[in-house]
């Protein structure tokens, strides 16, 4: 019942938007966020589906790839901002 065909970077907003709320803004979160060495995975389905949907050179994919640059400098951004060190 999913169809992707059209434009699946919304996929990539939720991400970005879960990990946001779910790790800097859930306080419970406080005690994993000071474990040392934590990686953060984001699983950006929406590049995917439009790499094999439309193919590496189409619009769609180059425009899921500013999208994704501006999430990557997103989570970057509130990385550094908390945690300075």
């Amino acid at each position: 019942s999913e169809d992707f065909s059209e434009d699946a970077s919304y996929l990539d907003l939720w991400v970005f938007d879960a990990w946001e709320k779910r790790v800097l803004r859930n306080q419970s979160n406080q005690q994993l966020l000071e474990l040392p060495q934590t990686m953060h995975f984001l699983h950006l389905l929406g590049l995917d589906t439009h790499g094999h949907g439309f193919r590496p050179n189409s619009r769609q994919y180059y425009g899921n790839i500013a999208l994704v640059d501006r999430g990557i400098e997103r989570v970057y951004r509130a990385m550094e901002e908390r945690f300075p060190d």
